[in-house]
């Protein structure tokens, strides 16, 4: 079918035949020759099964010669009232088309000034892309929507589209349910399993559909217009769109949309377009992809190193220096954001524009504006910022994005402002750090032999001393030793405490039963020992049975912070159910508690069997899986069992976990403790009471106490 000619034909019954448009391989709409006056082809598939309905309709229905003719109907639909009475009746002579007249708009000049509107997407959207329309068409599209609801409102059932008329490629309308809107639709396969997948190709959305759906074919007064959605994309924002925050600024519902009215958009040279509002210029003058952009890096804030003791994988080494400083780049949301805004920058442009810097000539020192700067590894530019001036015609850089410095002359520098919007926005892309017992370093000897771009290392941060350098371990895919213990074993590095013994691979476990054995003790001068006498928080918990949960008063500030701190790190963007892994018994996570109303660290104590509602399909099945899987955790810092759902419970921060419990279990045999309870304490209250500690022991969860009353 792809190598038959096309012909522009006319649906009649007495029709033999029309020939499939061909279909580009690198559109979204059936190619047209730009010399030919052809606009659209006909479906010659359609013309067939005309002539078998024809047939079937002559032999249900009786006709006599006396028949009179319908009169025309009174005040019948504009897009009707051009057909004659047994057009309106049967349509069996409007033509049907299987092409467009135009294609996706997509090919705008750079530097050129488009007027966009966004296009609020409809319930079937499946993702949060921004659609824009051109502004100067949109009442157009508008219109040509309302007019199709009525035409296809009326059309009488023996126009629908059957299962046998379904092909890959055809053009068709589909009625919402309900009937409550209609869409022009391309079929992207057969109808398989009750399904067929299609692209509401005014929307640019892709789908699957029930075919029990009303489907019609597209009439010729309905292929006028081109598709709606422009294949326009804006500057920058690809690696953001299924991010939350991202979505509270494409929806029309949300109180930080900001995409209201219309839009200018100027296009830049890799195509792509940076979008002005009045709104957003008046706050922002880098657009709304600065705005979003901005928003992201102050939110994300990357790059940076992970919590200690919390190994990062896909870490890249771009430079070293004597002294045992490396600079690390690592993956993460915005450096993919950065590294394709980078990518766009052709040299050329950067060349264009070079010797339009001026500086002044007394007072230059660091400034933290961003410059691009020819480098000597490779002749190429980077970002970089100046440290000093060296003489009237020369400066020292920073190459912010890769940790080393250069001389270069005043009339290389390039603002990166001018080569790019977004790019000056970005934080320095590589972190300084340091090699852990690495006192020396023999750079260049280092790079000939391990170095590599390419070279991906897992970074384990061991000491992050405020105000310093970071002590880090780097390891390579395929090897047990350390980069520090290589240099030292071959020489490249000097180490700065020769009996030093190196980390190991495995940081401390999640598990709470795993190396460190984390019971819940009081660490240091917070160890409860035998006699001590010590005031004390005392409350409980009705899956407390018979004990109480004592927490030592002086430690309430701190654990007020502490309790601030792993929310934040519960409602960090990142942390989600998925980074999860494994769910196994005594696990720890952070968890949101119904009982406390806040979120706590947990442990998985015993996982709940949920019987399923009867009658979901089988997506309907998993997500009620995962929304009613349960587990019994206890809540080491409160004492308390309680059942959670998954939805609730987020990944722990190592560090989080080294953090000795706050509090401890207790019970008190002299004490009528049923009595006691019901006297001092109930959910939700504590009272604070001096207590002589008689006797630890430990069980699963901790430790127990043996506590007197004072």
């Amino acid at each position: 079918m792809d190598n038959i000619e096309r012909k522009k034909l006319t649906v009649t019954p007495e029709d033999t035949g029309a020939l499939l448009a061909k279909q580009s391989e690198d559109d979204d709409t059936f190619s047209l020759d730009s010399n030919s006056s052809e606009t659209y082809s006909v479906d010659s598939n359609f013309n067939d099964d005309i002539k078998q309905n024809d047939k079937e309709d002559n032999k249900n229905v009786t006709r006599t010669e006396e028949s009179p003719t319908p009169e025309p109907e009174k005040n019948i639909n504009p897009f009707l009232s051009s057909l004659s009475s047994k057009q309106a009746g049967h349509d069996r002579e409007d033509k049907v088309v299987t092409a467009l007249k135009g294609s996706r708009f997509r090919h705008p000049k750079v530097d050129s000034i488009l007027k966009l509107r966004l296009v609020q997407q409809r319930p079937f959207k499946t993702t949060s892309k921004p659609l824009f329309e051109l502004a100067e068409r949109s009442e157009e599209y508008k219109t040509m929507e309302k007019r199709m609801l009525q035409v296809y409102k009326m059309l009488p059932a023996k126009h629908v589209l059957q299962c046998s008329q379904i092909f890959k490629g055809k053009y068709a309308v589909l009625m919402d349910v309900g009937g409550s809107a209609v869409y022009r639709i391309r079929f992207l396969s057969v109808p398989l399993g009750g399904v067929v997948s299609v692209e509401m190709i005014d929307y640019y959305v892709k789908r699957e559909v029930d075919t029990r759906c009303m489907f019609y074919h597209l009439l010729e007064s309905f292929a006028e217009l081109p598709p709606r959605v422009t294949a326009i994309e804006m500057d920058g924002m690809s690696h953001y769109l299924n991010h939350k925050l991202f979505t509270q600024f494409v929806s029309h519902t949300s109180e930080q949309f900001l995409f209201d009215g219309d839009l200018t958009a100027v296009v830049q040279s890799n195509g792509k377009v940076v979008v002005y509002s009045d709104l957003i210029r008046i706050v922002y003058v880098h657009g709304i992809n600065g705005y979003i952009t901005n928003k992201f890096i102050k939110t994300l804030k990357e790059p940076k190193l992970p919590p200690l003791f919390n190994p990062k994988d896909d870490v890249y080494v771009v430079n070293a220096e004597n002294n045992g400083v490396i600079s690390l780049q690592m993956k993460s949301i915005s450096g993919q954001h950065f590294q394709e805004i980078f990518d766009s920058c052709s040299g050329d442009r950067i060349q264009k524009l070079k010797g339009k810097v001026k500086l002044p000539e007394t007072n230059l020192g660091k400034n933290e504006e961003k410059y691009f700067a020819p480098s000597k590894a490779d002749a190429k530019d980077y970002r970089a910022t100046i440290l000093c001036r060296i003489d009237n015609e020369n400066v020292r850089v920073h190459f912010i994005d890769y940790g080393d410095e250069a001389i270069v002359k005043i009339e290389d520098l390039v603002r990166c402002h001018d080569v790019h919007l977004l790019l000056a926005l970005f934080p320095p892309q590589c972190i300084k750090v340091h090699l852990k017992n690495i006192q020396t370093l023999n750079a260049d000897d280092y790079f000939k032999k391990y170095h590599s771009y390419d070279e991906p290392y897992t970074v384990q941060v061991v000491e992050n001393v405020t105000d310093s350098l970071a002590e880090v371990v780097l390891w390579s895919r395929d090897s047990e030793k350390s980069l520090n213990q290589k240099i030292i074993e071959d020489t490249l590095g000097n180490p700065s405490n020769p009996s030093y013994k190196p980390e190991s691979m495995i940081g401390y476990s999640d598990n709470w039963f795993g190396k460190f054995n984390l019971y819940v003790v009081l660490s240091g001068a917070r160890r409860l020992s035998s006699g001590m006498e010590l005031v004390v928080n005392v409350s409980h918990h009705a899956s407390m049975s018979k004990m109480f949960f004592i927490t030592p008063a002086e430690h309430d500030q701190r654990l007020r912070e502490f309790e601030t701190e792993i929310d934040t790190e519960y409602n960090l963007p990142w942390n989600s159910v998925s980074y999860l892994g494994s769910w196994v018994k005594g696990k720890a996570m952070l968890c949101y508690s119904i009982e406390l109303r806040k979120v706590a660290r947990a442990l998985l104590v015993e996982e709940k069997v949920v019987n399923l509602p009867l009658g979901l399909d089988d997506g309907e099945n998993e997500t009620a899986k995962h929304c009613m899987r349960l587990w019994e955790v206890y809540l080491i810092d409160y004492g308390i069992r309680e059942i959670i759902s998954t939805p609730n419970f987020r990944m722990i921060m190592p560090h989080q976990i080294k953090t000795p419990a706050f509090g401890i279990r207790a019970t008190c045999k002299t004490l009528d403790i049923q009595r006691k309870l019901q006297e001092w304490t109930s959910n939700y209250r504590t009272v604070q009471k001096t207590v002589v500690i008689q006797l630890i022991r430990k069980d699963r969860f901790g430790e127990i106490a043996q506590i007197v009353f004072k």
